[in-house]
């Protein structure tokens, strides 16, 4: 009988992932029927964060994120997101304590294993806002992926520290980038996610947040590796990455902006607004470094994209070039529109295309990270026939870089 009515509850449950319009990382909203024990995880087994609302439960409400069943105890259990003492939270505690329908519930399933690549700290919840565990996760622990959200994975994991203790057995929020593996299934969008994501899909081969490899054909609507959704809510309207470009972010040619004096005398551009890009060195015509401070006529910023300035800078030989320059390199300036690099297009190289550090052909060429057709780029704005953008070099080794490539070779998707 106990089996049976599990069976009926979960086929409920089943039928309203289809139906329901709400994200889980929202919720339903609930309030509590007495005061809220937690867990790190659906089970008693998993560690205790506290008890809270000891004496206000009858006026507290929750953000009920999920249900869970305890197969251990053969009771249901929820996930809520909740603030208390103003510090934010995210566990589990029994159905009985939440004035919630079970049936109304996205029940959460695993996404699948992982290794940590790196030790981590643990949050209470998807973010550096929530409260901080007392413990991180160590290098090399295997852990099991339960969900993905705001560039945070939540994983379970047993940790060795305290495994002569009952509470072994734990879960937390780490960032993305600390956990390697293939945890999703790749033929639909992704499992334990909401009912309601954005839907249908994403049309991108790479996340533009992580820049992880999603395969081609996927249906992703959220990046199953970061957990950002592949529709982009920051983009202005009329400029979503299925339906449009932004403008280019600056102004007739830019602001011109001045080196501190402490600057060394070899400027070397990035291809990227971070470190993890390369380093790119173009030369003159007689083999100079193209950008030698005592050869520099004019440098102007077009646009900041976090620590970074993205500057055309002409040189005594006037051939122009334009690469990313860490802020700090320069006088203070004002007036350099910030642009967000998230708003981007998937598009694919519908030719064999060699791509260029400027919006022209008399820009500095760069053969070695030429694209073959059909491979895959991100289009952030377009620029006198020419598409500013972001594409992974196979040949050259390079990774990820950007550079300018003709308007008329990309196929925009």
């Amino acid at each position: 009988m106990r089996k049976h009515t599990r069976l009926l509850a979960m086929m409920s449950v089943l039928i309203c992932v289809f139906s329901l319009g709400t994200n889980a990382a929202q919720g339903i909203r609930a309030g509590l029927l007495m005061r809220l024990s937690t867990r790190t995880g659906p089970g008693t087994q998993y560690d205790e964060p506290g008890t809270y609302y000891q004496n206000t439960w009858n006026t507290a409400q929750v953000q009920v994120i999920n249900s869970a069943w305890d197969d251990h105890n053969d009771i249901w259990w929820v996930q809520v997101d909740f603030a208390a003492s103003g510090k934010k939270f995210r566990a589990y505690t029994g159905l009985k304590r939440v004035n919630v329908n079970i049936n109304s519930l996205y029940q959460e399933q695993a996404l699948g294993n992982a290794v940590m690549t790196s030790a981590a700290r643990a949050y209470w919840g998807p973010g550096r806002d929530y409260v901080e565990a007392k413990y991180n996760v160590p290098n090399h622990t295997s852990v099991t992926v339960y969900d993905a959200e705001n560039g945070y994975v939540q994983v379970e994991f047993y940790d060795a520290r305290t495994a002569t203790s009952s509470r072994s057995l734990r879960r937390a929020w780490v960032t993305a980038s600390a956990v390697s593996g293939h945890w999703v299934n790749h033929q639909s969008s992704v499992p334990g996610r909401a009912p309601s994501d954005p839907g249908g899909s994403s049309s991108y081969r790479f996340c533009p947040y992580c820049r992880s490899d999603l395969g081609p054909g996927n249906a992703f609507s959220f990046c199953p590796y970061c957990g950002n959704a592949l529709w982009n809510s920051s983009v202005q309207a009329g400029q979503t990455p299925h339906t449009g470009l932004p403008q280019k972010p600056w102004a007739g040619a830019g602001r011109q902006i001045y080196l501190k004096s402490l600057a060394g005398d070899d400027l070397r551009p990035q291809c990227g607004p971070d470190s993890r890009y390369p380093v790119f060195a173009p030369e003159g015509p007689q083999g100079e470094p193209h950008y030698q401070r005592s050869r520099i006529r004019e440098i102007r910023a077009l646009f900041t994209a976090g620590s970074y300035v993205l500057a055309s800078i002409t040189s005594e030989n006037g051939l122009p070039g334009i690469g990313y320059f860490p802020q700090s390199l320069f006088q203070p300036f004002k007036g350099v529109p910030a642009f967000s690099l998230l708003a981007a297009r998937s598009g694919v190289a519908a030719t064999q295309i060699t791509p260029f550090n400027g919006p022209g052909y008399h820009y500095t060429q760069f053969s070695s990270c030429r694209l073959d057709a059909g491979d895959f780029v991100l289009v952030f704005f377009e620029e006198n026939g020419w598409y500013y953008c972001e594409f992974y070099t196979k040949s050259a080794g390079y990774g990820w870089v950007q550079l300018w490539l003709p308007a008329n070779s990309i196929q925009l998707m």
